[in-house]
């Protein structure tokens, strides 16, 4: 069994002494073979046995688990939507990329064709 120990400083020490109707009822249970009442059950603790949970308990457990498979549900359509469109963005990438290239290729040997065709021209103009 699990517990805490505390101290308390009483003021007066003839009120130690003193048997309320509480003391001395939680001190008559602590002498049976019961075990003392508890408001909260301790985290340690095993729930009783011959003890079912509460239907109200079990209606909370049941809305709480079917918002939390609702935002599952929704947060998987998201992360999926999420991919597509990274996904679309890359292959829009790819295809600006690719075009650029070939632009590229296009310009690169357009300039190259005149600047053959000049050299020519000169090589022509020099040699006359």
């Amino acid at each position: 069994a699990r517990g805490v120990v505390f101290e308390v400083d009483i003021k007066n020490p003839q009120g130690a002494a003193v048997m309320t109707p509480v003391r001395a009822r939680l001190e008559k249970e602590a002498t049976s073979s019961r075990p003392l009442p508890r408001l909260l059950r301790s985290t340690g603790d095993a729930p009783p046995q011959d003890c079912q949970e509460s239907p109200q308990k079990e209606g909370v457990a049941e809305r709480a688990r079917a918002r939390n498979e609702k935002r599952q549900a929704v947060t998987q359509r998201v992360r999926r939507d999420y991919e597509e469109l990274i996904d679309l963005k890359r292959t829009s990438l790819e295809r600006d990329l690719g075009r650029a290239a070939e632009n590229r290729q296009t310009a690169l040997a357009d300039k190259s064709s005149k600047a053959g065709k000049h050299f020519d021209e000169v090589k022509a103009k020099v040699g006359d």
